[in-house]
């Protein structure tokens, strides 16, 4: 069941690169669709039991929203959460 389940995960996370390496190549590494892409990458790897690797990706599009979408913006905000969450799962609070 686990190998099954990570099976689904490893062919999740071959989309997910193929389609970032897609979006990056039209619009750009500075993007709101880079971003979205990269937390739904994120969100695998966590699943996956790859905290630090997960963390590094939400650091990332954590970037990209504050400097595409404003320091301000909501979805910043809930990318500041979801970060702060993953902070406290891996007792790094």
């Amino acid at each position: 069941d686990c190998l099954q389940r990570q099976g689904v995960y490893d062919r999740a996370m071959e989309k997910y690169e193929e389609a970032h390496e897609m979006i990056r190549r039209f619009y750009g590494e500075d993007h709101k669709d880079v971003a979205m892409v990269l937390n739904n990458m994120a969100l695998v790897l966590k699943a996956q039991g790859k905290g630090a690797e997960a963390l590094a990706m939400q650091e990332k599009v954590l970037g990209i929203k504050r400097r595409t979408l404003g320091p301000e913006h909501e979805r910043v905000a809930m990318s500041l959460l979801n970060l702060g969450g993953s902070y406290h799962r891996q007792g790094m609070l």
